[in-house]
């Protein structure tokens, strides 16, 4: 949403702005209007062997928005920010921690505390997992649907390989994002971690980790590079080869090769 209406500011260049709709198009013999680019339609037969033109308003075949997948992006993300902060917090704050409650209850917590981390990730990795399986079944149907023998089926599947190109290629860039991010807070982390240890070992720090903190945060360090293998694996075999080119090349080539095959049949006859 635009902050700023410059439509009404500039009302010349919102005009120069929406020609870019309807660009190299608005001549087409297919094309047909009543007024600006929103009442445009495009005529077409549905079949080959049906003589009466249908028509469809330009509104219904514009890509519009994909789906939002924001809320499995942030829980993902946010579950890599906890592994990836939760040992170094357990080891800054051990001290402090152990103060207030008894060895055992504060073990049995970073144990919970673990459990709890290792079914959380097991659930978004499968949700994560789910969710492009299921964009993958969609992109197969919309290509499905501009290879069928109806028009009006051709042009909905192209707009909706459109939408799952765009809900692949939006996941492609933020996935990479969050694993450059997440690789950097593992590499600061281990760097800390490797820096308290020194500090610790030579003295200069007071305090000893009990067994259960070393463990938890090597097991929550684990953890996330093993997430992390998982969600960059995901990212590579779901949103790798995502170009709808092709395809549509091949219909068109098709469309074609029927149209001149059908053109020299009447030309012998």
């Amino acid at each position: 949403m635009a902050i700023v209406n410059w439509g009404r500011l500039f009302p010349e260049a919102a005009r120069k702005a929406a020609a870019r709709q309807t660009y190299a198009i608005e001549n087409r013999g297919s094309v047909m209007t009543n007024g600006g680019p929103h009442e445009y339609v495009l005529k077409y037969y549905p079949r080959s062997d049906v003589e009466k033109l249908d028509a469809l308003p330009f509104a219904e075949l514009a890509t519009g928005h994909s789906e939002n997948d924001n809320a499995l992006k942030a829980r993902t993300t946010l579950l890599m920010i906890l592994l990836a902060v939760l040992p170094l917090g357990v080891v800054a704050l051990h001290g402090s921690l152990r103060m207030s409650v008894s060895d055992m209850t504060y073990d049995g917590a970073l144990i919970g505390l673990g459990l709890l981390l290792l079914i959380g990730t097991v659930v978004e990795s499968a949700a994560l997992k789910i969710n492009f399986t299921k964009m993958d079944v969609d992109w197969e149907n919309a290509i499905r649907e501009f290879f069928d023998n109806d028009t009006r089926n051709k042009m909905f599947g192209i707009r909706h390989c459109m939408l799952e190109f765009r809900r692949f290629i939006k996941w492609r860039r933020y996935m990479g994002y969050v694993l450059f991010g997440v690789a950097s807070l593992i590499a600061i982390q281990l760097a800390l971690l490797a820096g308290s240890v020194f500090f610790w070992w030579n003295g200069w720090t007071s305090g000893a980790w009990s067994i259960a903190e070393a463990a938890f945060s090597l097991f929550a360090i684990a953890l996330l590079i093993g997430y992390l293998g998982r969600y960059s694996f995901l990212r590579w075999y779901y949103t790798d080869w995502r170009d709808p080119t092709l395809q549509l090349c091949v219909m068109l080539a098709e469309e074609n090769r029927n149209t001149i095959a059908a053109l020299r049949r009447v030309t012998v006859q």
